[in-house]
């Protein structure tokens, strides 16, 4: 599912708006016809004071024809998490389909 076109054009969008560390593909759906429907990217940036003004920034200067969902985790609170198996971030860390970085 990683090389799908519309996942792909966001994850680019993503990384020319904040120059993140990493981008996984958390989740997706798909309909009964195996077509995409919705899908939630995890971003890893640089440290910030606010990662909701990066998560801000991406929802409203990327455009998909299809619902999507993005979380930010800043760098060093990503590492901590990766190592917490009851986190989402490590299960993302583990199953995701990395898509940068």
């Amino acid at each position: 599912m990683k090389n799908n076109g519309i996942i792909t054009s966001v994850a680019s969008r993503i990384v020319e708006l904040c120059s993140p560390v990493e981008i996984y593909l958390a989740t997706y759906k798909h309909n009964l016809k195996e077509e995409l429907t919705s899908f939630k990217l995890l971003v890893v940036v640089n440290d910030v004071k606010k990662v909701s003004d990066i998560e801000e920034r991406i929802y409203m200067e990327t455009d998909c024809e299809i619902p999507f969902d993005v979380i930010v985790y800043n760098k060093t609170v990503w590492e901590k998490l990766i190592d917490d198996y009851g986190t989402f971030a490590h299960k993302v860390f583990e199953s995701g389909d990395k898509l940068y970085g």
